[in-house]
């Protein structure tokens, strides 16, 4: 029996024969389901449709590839792509959680943050707009007014900790409060 590579490929995908690919093609073609067996199958001609439908709903309940078999044809499906179409699937499916993880983690710095409330406010409009741009200066500080910054200035006190007087640094701070003293008399 001469076979193509799809329907050895379907064979092996699902553990079955050639002969029952070709009653699967029938049944979901349309045939009697004992017909398909009888012909597939080569069965005698004295076998009747009931022992033959017998052995069709056996070898379907024996081979539950089958019914997948039949159940992709109607679908207008290819068997043979089955597992290929399911690895794509299962990639699809990975991709799109990576993605989600690399989002999550976007999110969990603040430049990530920013990035994505830039992305909705141009996808949104109205009151969301204005909601996601507040929040946008919230996170960029840029809420608050432009205050100019002052200068630094620093105060250095010197505390009187020491009972000596007689330290250069003491005697310093005694003529320095002398002469603000003077200083103060004279004017008033």
């Amino acid at each position: 029996m001469n076979v193509t590579n799809d329907t050895l490929q379907i064979c092996k995908a699902y553990n079955i024969e050639p002969n029952q690919v070709i009653f699967a093609f029938a049944v979901a073609a349309g045939a009697p389901l004992a017909d398909a067996y009888m012909i597939t199958h080569r069965m005698k001609a004295t076998t009747t449709t009931e022992e033959a439908e017998t052995l069709a709903n056996a070898l379907l309940t024996a081979r539950p590839g089958l019914k997948i078999i039949i159940n992709r044809i109607k679908n207008k499906q290819n068997p043979a792509t089955f597992k290929r179409q399911q690895a794509d699937e299962l990639e699809k499916a990975e991709k799109e959680q990576q993605i989600k993880e690399e989002e999550k983690d976007e999110l969990k710095t603040r430049d990530g943050l920013i990035r994505k409330i830039i992305d909705n406010v141009l996808l949104s409009s109205g009151k969301d707009a204005i909601s996601g741009l507040q929040t946008l200066a919230k996170l960029q500080g840029l809420d608050r007014p432009d205050d100019e910054p002052e200068e630094e200035r620093r105060k250095y006190v010197l505390r009187w900790l020491s009972a000596c007087r007689s330290c250069k640094l003491m005697q310093l701070f005694m003529e320095v409060q002398e002469r603000n003293s003077t200083k103060n008399d004279g004017f008033t």
